[in-house]
C-alpha cells in the first residue's frame, strides 16, 4: 500500500501533562506520520492501570471499524488492542518506550533478572504486555536493546519487531558547526534527567570533581531535575524544569546543548530524546553499555562498561582534550548518524514504510 494513502488510529494512555516529554515526542511522531503516512486519528487517552472498561473497548471498536482505519497504532503504551473487535484487515502495531522487565534486566544496577514479576500486579501487568505483544502485527521499537530484551524475554515474533530509532525534541539544533574542545577553555558537561539519583546524576558530578581536581576547568549543567544540595556548587548551573514549547526556554535548552562537550548519561532505563539532540549538534554523547540510549559505539559517543564511575567517564574527556582532532571527526560523526537516523524524518519515513508493507501484506493474506 502507497504510504501516503494510509489512514491511521493513534491511542495512548497518558495526557500529554503526565509525562511532558512524551506528550511532546507525541506530537513529533503524529506530524511525523502525518507528512509520510497520510491521514491520522488522535483518540483520547485510554486507562494505563487495571482492565480497560468492556464498554470502552465496545465503542473504540464500533469507532475503529466505522472509521476505515487501516492502523491502530498504541504509542508509547502497551494497550491491549488485540481485544478490539475490528476487521482483521487492520494492521495493529505499537511503539513501546518501555517494557516490564526489560529496564531491570539491562541496567546492571544490581536488580534481580525478573524482579518485575514479584508483586502479583506487577506478573499480571508483565502478562498482558507479553499476551499484547505476541498478539500485534508488528512493533516499532526505538533501541535495540529495548527490542532485543523484549524479544527474549517474551518470545517475540522476530519477523514483526523492527528497530526504528525516534527523533529528538528540538528543532533549532544541527546547523553544521564544527564543535572544538581545548585545554585553554572551559569544558561544559551536561545531564538530562527526570530524576537525579536514579538516573546518575551523582555519576556526572563526581566527573565533574574529578576533572576539576585535574586542574581542568570543568563545569556541569543540570536540565529536568533538582540535585541535592551535596551536589551542587559553583560549577553547576541548574535548570529544573525547562518547557520546550515556551520559546525562551527551549532556547536555553539549545543553548545548553550548543554550548556542551559531552552529554553524560550514566544510567538510561528508557530512549534518550536528548541523545537524539545532543547528536543534531555534534555533542558526544557517553553512557552505560546495557542502557536503552541511541548510542552508536564511536559514532555519535562512546559506551561505557556496566557500573562505570566518574574516573572512566573522566578519562574519555581527558582523552579527547589531549586529542582535539579526535574530538571533532568524533563530533561530525554525530552530526552524520543524527541526520541518517535520529530524526522525525527517517522515523517517519522508515516507519511509513514498514506499516505500508504491513497493510499490503494483511490484505492480501485475508483478502
Amino acid at each position: 500500500m502507497a504510504a501516503k494513502d494510509m489512514h491511521i488510529a493513534v491511542l495512548c494512555d497518558r495526557t500529554p501533562n503526565e509525562h511532558p516529554s512524551l506528550g511532546r515526542a507525541k506530537l513529533q511522531m503524529v506530524t511525523a506520520l502525518r507528512d509520510f503516512a497520510g491521514q491520522v486519528t488522535e483518540f483520547a487517552p485510554l486507562p494505563s492501570r487495571g482492565r480497560i472498561p468492556h464498554a470502552t473497548v465496545d465503542a473504540l471498536s464500533t469507532q475503529i471499524t466505522n472509521g476505515g482505519y487501516d492502523v491502530v497504532l498504541s504509542v508509547f503504551s502497551m494497550l491491549p488492542t488485540h481485544k478490539l473487535a475490528i476487521p482483521q484487515t487492520i494492521v495493529q502495531g505499537a511503539i513501546p518506550y518501555a517494557v516490564r522487565g526489560v529496564p531491570a534486566r539491562s541496567t546492571g544496577r544490581g536488580k534481580m533478572e525478573f524482579d518485575v514479576f514479584n508483586r502479583p500486579m506487577a506478573r499480571w501487568l508483565a502478562h498482558r504486555d507479553a499476551t499484547t505483544l505476541r498478539q500485534l502485527d508488528m512493533v516499532l521499537w526505538p533501541t535495540d536493546v529495548l527490542q532485543e530484551g523484549a524479544v527474549k524475554q517474551y518470545q517475540l515474533n522476530r519477523a514483526s519487531s523492527h528497530l526504528v530509532p525516534l527523533g529528538g525534541h528540538c528543532d533549532c539544533l544541527g546547523q553544521g558547526r564544527a564543535r572544538l574542545i581545548s585545554h585553554v577553555a572551559p569544558i561544559h558537561l551536561l545531564f538530562v534527567g527526570e530524576d537525579w539519583l536514579s538516573e546518575g546524576g551523582a555519576i556526572a558530578f563526581e566527573t565533574l570533581q574529578v576533572l576539576r581536581r585535574l586542574g581542568i576547568d570543568a563545569r556541569l549543567t543540570v536540565i529536568g531535575c533538582l540535585p541535592p544540595d551535596k551536589h551542587v556548587n559553583d560549577w553547576v548551573t541548574v535548570h529544573p524544569f525547562l518547557n520546550l514549547s515556551v520559546p525562551d526556554e527551549q532556547a536555553a535548552y539549545c543553548a545548553a546543548l550548543e554550548r556542551a562537550h559531552f552529554l553524560i548519561r550514566p544510567v538510561s532505563d528508557s530512549f534518550g530524546f536528548s541523545v537524539c539532540d545532543a547528536s543534531a549538534c555534534g555533542l558526544p554523547t557517553l553512557c552505560c553499555q546495557a542502557g536503552q540510549t541511541p548510542v552508536q559505539e564511536n559514532i555519535n559517543g562512546h559506551i561505557l562498561p556496566i557500573r562505570s564511575g566518574a574516573e572512566q567517564y573522566s578519562n574519555w574527556v581527558r582523552s579527547y582534550l589531549d586529542s582535539p582532532g579526535a574530538y571533532v571527526a568524533l563530533s561530525r560523526r554525530c552530526q552524520d548518524e543524527s541526520k541518517e537516523r535520529l530524526t522525525w524524518s527517517s522515523w517517519g519515513a522508515k516507519a511509513s514504510q514498514i506499516l505500508g508493507a504491513g497493510v499490503g501484506a494483511k490484505r492480501n493474506l485475508v483478502g
